[in-house]
């Protein structure tokens, strides 16, 4: 069991220093400052993360921690995905007005 979180935590870990690449080139004038709010939110997520899992824990028991983990990979491809088609919204859209 533990070697199944420890693959989905780097997975994480990698997947969201590919997704920062991005913004980091919208500022790279604060480059330092960009990093420390990646940093920062990753850390939030965590922490939700545990709160929310020890909660459910707590008021219905650790067999229903697996089916939370999967809520929140599925929320994480939906964000993903919402990021996905507001890029390409976007391009379409500055496309149209040249």
């Amino acid at each position: 069991m533990y070697h199944t979180w420890n693959v989905a935590g780097t997975t994480a870990v990698f997947l969201s220093g590919t997704l920062i690449i991005p913004v980091l080139l919208y500022v790279s004038d604060s480059l330092e400052f960009a990093n420390s709010l990646a940093t920062s939110f990753g850390n939030l997520g965590v922490t939700r993360g545990q709160t929310i899992g020890g909660w459910v824990i707590v008021t219905k028991g650790v067999e229903y921690t697996p089916w939370i983990g999967f809520v929140f990979g599925l929320l994480a491809f939906l964000m993903m995905a919402l990021k996905e088609m507001s890029e390409k919204r976007s391009q379409v859209v500055s496309t149209c007005q040249n």
